[in-house]
């Protein structure tokens, strides 16, 4: 059996892949019938076949898929602890309109019409527990630092842009602070916290639509680090508004035992 870490590596992997093979992504998302989840990533979704296949085969996305073993992927998956989530499935819905939202991004619809909502779609998700501290004995030791060579993607950012928008909201509230909680750097730790703020894309740049205008008012808006990350942690393609969020941290305000 795979561990989850090897599903939701490989699962990444193929989501990179698909950015790559534009030609592979149509295909599978248009014609596969199970789909994993890719936590924090442009791709959210991926079949599920072909990140099995990697895992077993040791390749992806050489030549279309012929003869699924459904059975196998589902058994597979569910002993790896992910979520199998069918249509009646009270989160069927948002699987389903953020996997749409996806195969639009690649110009495609998924086999069977988008409206009819195909039964035959199944997607899996894994949710991840908060970390158990490990239990120790003794005080374990080990090293860290090595220097490792990696290779990824950065997307320009223009500081113009930066310095508008955190003028405009200074102009408009009398500071800088998050606009989903509150979070005022310079009030919380005076003189080193001054002018410091993440910039947030209400359309990430991330989302593979390449070089593209902004407005520093309209489409640009300052979060705290920590905000910036949960506004990232929408399932598939895109992120979470600011008013989303908000209106999440709301309801965790009202409802801390739910």
């Amino acid at each position: 059996m795979k561990a989850p870490i090897q599903w939701k590596e490989k699962a990444r992997e193929l989501a990179q892949l698909y950015i790559e093979n534009e030609e592979l992504a149509r295909r599978e998302l248009r014609n596969h019938r199970y789909f994993i989840h890719v936590p924090d990533h442009s791709i959210g979704w991926v079949s599920g076949h072909e990140v099995l296949r990697g895992l077993t085969k040791g390749y992806m996305g050489s030549t279309p898929r012929s003869g699924q073993n459904h059975k196998n992927l589902r058994n597979q998956l569910r002993k790896a602890g992910f979520e199998e989530i069918e249509q009646g499935n009270e989160n069927f819905d948002e699987c389903w309109d953020s996997y749409v939202t996806l195969c639009k991004s690649f110009g495609v619809e998924p086999s069977g019409g988008e409206k009819k909502k195909p039964k035959d779609r199944t997607f899996f998700l894994r949710r991840e527990q908060p970390e158990e501290p490990e239990a120790f004995d003794h005080i374990p030791k080990g090293k860290e630092g090595a220097s490792i060579q990696i290779t990824s993607n950065r997307y320009e950012r223009d500081p113009k842009l930066r310095s508008a928008c955190i003028k405009h909201y200074i102009e408009k509230d009398g500071r800088l602070a998050c606009q989903v909680c509150g979070m005022d750097f310079e009030s919380r730790y005076g003189e080193i916290g001054r002018g410091f703020i993440h910039i947030h894309h209400d359309d990430p740049l991330g989302n593979g639509q390449g070089e593209r205008a902004v407005d520093p008012i309209r489409d640009l808006v300052p979060v705290c680090p920590n905000c910036h990350a949960m506004l990232h942690k929408k399932p598939g393609k895109g992120a979470y508004s600011v008013e989303e969020l908000k209106a999440m941290m709301e309801q965790q305000r009202a409802n801390p035992e739910a």
